[in-house]
């Protein structure tokens, strides 16, 4: 994937009804054609000369029911799906190997490769194309932004980010256009009507800021402010924050753009870049940036109340996070489980600090319990989506609507509860948070969960996972029990008596069950 993909290889019906597209790059023309056999069912074999000369093969598949992507190796990352800009997976004879796999939900595989190059070094690149209609907001305008929070108000969201694009008319990726952080009239002619829209409509508004970057086609580059190194491969170079006129500028910038606009707030991202390239931290930069960020939020809140500011990982440090009212995990577009992880990780390391997951998406044909298990997986955290709110099917908008209804519910009890998130060697398998007699389990693997201890009144199972019956293992209860699929909709509902002894509960995969106690056992 690190070319434009320029010549698609026939693959025949079999491969198009399974949504798989093959592409070839070679830009010197030497690459010869190349010959595919299908030779099993759903497996496809290329071969093709290329008398040494490199070229750039892409295979593409939809990411309907992805859980994550496997590469064999002790060293690797597991559990996790990359996104496309990753880094690539650089291998030699003498180092890996080049085989992978995208798994769907049931340990299924959606996508295998393996690749003989015999001793010649090889390159892979796999992850996840984000680009979609978001409700983080990509390329949009005005109108199309409020439509959409017309919706998203309805389905209890408080927050609109407005993300990379409002400043640009440009729809390419990188940040060429990073630096001047003026809105783009084109796509919202006015902001200050929007911002005003959407407080309305019960939402507030932060603007996404890429803070060090200054674009190769920014009116601020001719401006000649000092840099720390270039990134080309971004479109841009990177400010050097110990410089008093880079700080002034960036202050002035993003203080005109929230008394501009009256938004509530800044997504400040990519404050690593300022820390130097990678594996070469300087001192004196990250103290210039702390100063910086000290400036910002000084600055902004003379024009207004104290802004909303999210940090996202890896700037955690309570040193510079401190600036901030509310923490981010680090990209992983499409793995529950790792935004599960990124999200337990940040509310142990700090407490008392909203912590936020990535960005929730999911393909367009995935099923309603799949988009339930990516919201149980953030029910811990504050859940954000990244989907056009708009356009999913009806299965997918009733679970949306219910998980985010089960969130604001039990949102006290989730983010302000006594949390037990139980075997981080497992990476978290069972969470457990209780407050005030009610307790609320989020499973995500096949482990029978316990009853509470003590005196309790309710307890909430949250089924992340697609195994089920659950097991339930305690002391003899009398409760009343109601089951809830993916959707919400109750698919049992009994008194009963628990025995003292596990007992099954058919909780269905990405659905809910709630037990309550009956006030007085016979």
């Amino acid at each position: 994937m690190t070319a434009p993909p320029e010549t698609p290889i026939a693959l025949g019906p079999s491969a198009t009804a399974r949504g798989l597209r093959l592409q070839i790059t070679a830009p010197d023309g030497t690459t010869g054609t190349p010959t595919v056999s299908e030779i099993g069912d759903g497996v496809w074999q290329t071969a093709l000369r290329t008398d040494r000369q490199p070229f750039t093969f892409t295979a593409v598949v939809p990411a309907v029911d992805a859980v994550t992507w496997w590469s064999p190796g002790s060293t690797v990352l597991h559990a996790t799906i990359p996104p496309s800009w990753a880094d690539p997976v650089d291998t030699t004879a003498l180092s890996g190997i080049p085989i992978g796999a995208l798994l769907l939900r049931g340990d299924r595989p959606g996508l295998d490769y393996a690749l003989d190059a015999r001793t010649a070094a090889t390159s892979v690149r796999a992850g996840l194309v984000e680009e979609t209609a978001s409700f983080v907001v990509v390329g949009t305008v005005s109108d199309t932004v409020l439509e959409q929070a017309d919706r998203a108000a309805a389905l209890g969201f408080g927050t609109v980010i407005v993300d990379d694009g409002w400043q640009t008319t440009s729809s390419a990726r990188g940040y060429g256009t990073c630096g001047d952080w003026e809105v783009a009239t084109e796509k919202f002619p006015d902001p200050a009507a929007l911002v005003a829209g959407l407080r309305a409509r019960g939402l507030r508004t932060l603007w996404w800021i890429g803070t060090p970057f200054a674009g190769h086609s920014s009116r601020l580059r001719a401006e000649g402010l000092p840099t720390l190194y270039g990134e080309p491969g971004l479109d841009a170079d990177v400010l050097d924050p110990r410089s008093p006129a880079t700080r002034r500028h960036l202050v002035d910038r993003i203080t005109h753009l929230i008394g501009h606009t009256g938004a509530e707030g800044l997504k400040l991202d990519f404050l690593e870049r300022f820390a130097g390239p990678t594996g070469t931290p300087d001192d004196s930069t990250i103290t210039a940036t702390a100063q910086l960020l000290d400036e910002i939020v000084t600055q902004v809140a003379s024009v207004g109340q104290d802004p909303l500011i999210e940090f996202r990982e890896p700037y955690v440090h309570p040193a510079v996070a401190r600036h901030s009212t509310m923490l981010r995990v680090g990209d992983c577009p499409l793995s529950a489980s790792q935004n599960r992880v990124g999200i337990l990780d940040l509310r142990l390391a700090r407490p008392g600090t909203p912590i936020h997951s990535d960005p929730i998406m999911w393909a367009d044909d995935d099923s309603a319990e799949r988009v339930a298990h990516h919201l149980i997986n953030a029910l811990p955290g504050v859940p954000q989506i990244s989907m056009d709110v708009l356009r999913l099917s009806t299965g997918q908008d009733e679970a949306l609507e219910f998980w985010l209804g089960v969130w604001t519910t039990h949102r006290e009890v989730l983010l302000h509860g006594d949390l037990t998130p139980e075997r981080p060697d497992l990476l978290y398998p069972l969470v457990t948070a209780s407050a005030a007699g009610r307790t609320f389990v989020c499973r995500y693997a096949p482990q029978p969960v316990r009853l509470p201890t003590g005196t309790w009144r309710d307890l909430l199972i949250a089924n992340g996972d697609d195994s089920t019956p659950l097991l339930l293992d305690g002391p003899p209860v009398a409760v009343h029990i109601q089951l809830r699929d993916a959707r919400g909709r109750v698919t049992q509902e009994s008194d009963t008596h628990l025995p003292e002894r596990p007992t099954p509960l058919p909780v269905p995969s990405g659905g809910l069950a709630h037990l309550t106690r009956a006030e007085r056992e016979s």
